[in-house]
Formats: C-alpha cells, sequence, structure tokens
C-alpha cells in the first residue's frame, strides 16, 4: 500500500525537501542556460546565413550582370545594324557572316546556350541554333519589352523545342539608330542548369542542412538548392490572370498551367517574394512536416528576385540541447 506525503515519517519529508530544495537550483540554471544559449545560437546562425546570402546574392547578380553587359555589347557590335535593316535577300546573303560572329561571341561564354537576332516583328533572323531561324517568338514578354525600348531579363523558362527546351534566361537589348527608333532586337539566352548550379553551390556552406531557395516576383520558386522537384511551383496561389499571361507565352511549355495551378505552399515565402521584403529573422514551417527553419532574404538588385537561405532549428540549436542533457544526467 502506497503512502500519501502527508502519511511519510517526518524523516522521510524531510530528505524529501532537501532533494527538492538542491534540485530546484539546478533546474533554474538548466533553464537559463538552455534559453541563453539558445538565443547565442540563433544570433550567431542567423550571422551566418547573412554573410552567406549576401555572398551568393552577389554571385548570382554578377550572372546577370556578365550576360546583360554580353546583351548590350551585342547591340552595338559593328555591323549589326547594317544587317537590321537590309531588305531580306540580302540579309539571308549575309547570314553566315553575321553567325559566324555570333558563334564566337558565344563560345566567349560556355554558359551561353544561345545568341540570335530577332526583327521588329519578332522573327528570328540570325541565330546560333539554325532551327529556330525564320520562327517566329514575339508572344515571349521579353521580347515585346525589348522591341519596346527596354533592355530586358526574362524570368526562368522553358526554351521552345527548336531551340533545346531546357530551362534559360534571355536577355534581350533593342538595337537602335541615331534617332532612337528600335531596328531590331539582340539576344544573349543563358543555360538555367548555369544559374541552379550556382544556387546549389551554397549547399550547406551554412551547416548541416542549409540550403537556398530563389524566387522570382510573382512568387515562383525558379531555383533550389536541395529540392530541384519545387522549382516552377509557386509558394502561394497565384491569380487568373498571371497565370493567363506565362501559359499565353509557354513559359514552361506545354505544362505551364499545370505547373502554377500545383502550388507548394510556404506561405511566409511567397509574401516576402511577392512583397520584396527583406529581413535577417525569418522562421519558417514546412507544411509537410512542420520542421522550423530559420532564414534569411536578399533581394537581388539586377533583376526582381528573392533568394532565401535557410537552416534548420533542429541543426541550429543541437549543441544547446546536448549540453542540456550532460547537465541534467549530471
Amino acid at each position: 500500500m502506497k503512502l500519501g506525503f502527508r502519511d511519510w515519517p517526518v524523516r522521510w519529508k524531510l530528505l524529501a525537501l532537501v532533494a527538492a530544495a538542491s534540485a530546484v537550483p539546478l533546474a533554474v540554471t538548466t533553464l537559463v542556460a538552455f534559453r541563453t544559449g539558445s538565443t547565442l545560437m540563433r544570433r550567431s546562425a542567423l550571422e551566418l546565413l547573412a554573410a552567406r546570402a549576401d555572398d551568393l546574392a552577389g554571385d548570382l547578380d554578377a550572372f546577370h550582370l556578365g550576360f546583360r553587359r554580353a546583351t548590350d555589347r551585342l547591340a552595338t557590335m559593328p555591323g549589326i545594324k547594317d544587317f537590321c535593316t537590309l531588305p531580306a535577300a540580302a540579309r539571308r546573303e549575309a547570314e553566315p557572316r553575321i553567325e559566324e560572329m555570333f558563334t564566337a561571341y558565344g563560345a566567349a561564354d560556355p554558359r551561353t546556350h544561345l545568341v540570335a537576332l530577332f526583327d521588329r516583328d519578332g522573327t528570328i533572323t540570325a541565330a546560333t541554333i539554325p532551327g529556330i531561324r525564320g520562327r517566329n517568338y514575339a508572344f515571349r514578354r521579353y521580347f515585346q519589352a525589348a522591341v519596346a525600348g527596354r533592355p530586358t531579363t526574362s524570368e526562368v523558362f522553358i526554351s521552345v523545342n527548336e531551340a533545346g527546351a531546357i530551362p534559360t534566361i534571355a536577355y534581350a537589348t533593342p538595337v537602335k539608330d541615331a534617332a532612337g527608333r528600335v531596328l531590331c532586337v539582340s539576344l544573349v539566352v543563358a543555360r538555367g542548369e548555369e544559374f541552379w548550379e550556382l544556387v546549389a553551390k551554397g549547399n550547406g556552406s551554412a551547416g548541416p542542412g542549409s540550403y537556398s531557395v530563389v524566387y522570382d516576383q510573382f512568387g515562383v520558386r525558379i531555383a533550389h538548392s536541395s529540392k530541384r522537384e519545387q522549382v516552377f511551383h509557386p509558394a502561394g496561389p497565384l491569380d487568373e490572370a498571371t497565370i493567363a499571361m506565362f501559359a499565353a507565352e509557354r513559359r514552361f511549355g506545354e505544362s505551364t498551367r499545370q505547373l502554377l495551378e500545383a502550388t507548394v505552399p510556404m506561405p511566409e515565402e511567397f509574401s516576402r517574394a511577392v512583397g520584396g521584403v527583406v529581413t535577417d529573422g525569418l522562421e519558417s514551417v514546412a507544411p509537410e512536416n512542420g520542421l522550423v527553419t530559420l532564414g534569411v532574404t536578399r533581394r537581388l538588385t539586377t533583376v526582381p528576385w528573392t533568394l532565401f537561405y535557410f537552416a534548420p532549428e533542429d541543426t541550429v540549436l543541437a549543441p544547446v540541447q546536448q549540453l542540456v542533457r550532460e547537465t541534467v544526467s549530471v
């Protein structure tokens, strides 16, 4: 038969009180140490994430800046303006010379997928990929912006079948005459895989399990260093007008609408990517497993894309949790 505390002998009660009194300082000390240690580890992790995010954002901006400059130079190369103003028959005769120049130009950077020229109607008049020559791609939004007079960097998209149907990023620049009229559009296209590899190089650099994600201004994932299957899926629901816009330009080929309607939800990331919010103290919870990650965000300076850099909270706090276990077991 078990005795209640009030029925214990006085000696037992005294021993129990002494034991409890000695345990209280240990419990309090452990709690304070855990809270203090957790705060310090979080702060340290966020500082490391911020440093890695700054480095990666700089690399991604440099990627864009390099291709942006290449496209701008192409638009001012000798012979380009003259080629754009030639009659159709004369242009066909000049194509081999221009395309030879384009081939050498693209070979200078192995990350280049394509170098080409559009006429004002959106038809390719010269290209390093013969299959697209003579075809019209006026439905591409980057062409529409460039022919309107604005140098443009596209979102990540899947190229047309005749250009390999691969992930790409297009850089388009209007070629203008002395009066500022647009004669044609120069185009340099980068391989999207090269951009993805740049993002993937940062995987784990802020500690075990750390990773990075890049979103465009619409909240669509365009790079993920560890979960490639989530790329091209938005982190929140897109409105019908946005989905229709991308479907019309066949951004991801025939699967555009299907991909954009299949949301992989991350509400915090979505709101920051769409709103352009930059923070060094983001906590994100994965809906599928409830795991918490600590993160920072950076907005690229060359394009309106947002970089997220994350580390699992469990990994960050593991040293503190180990210390608590060792303290309690003493």
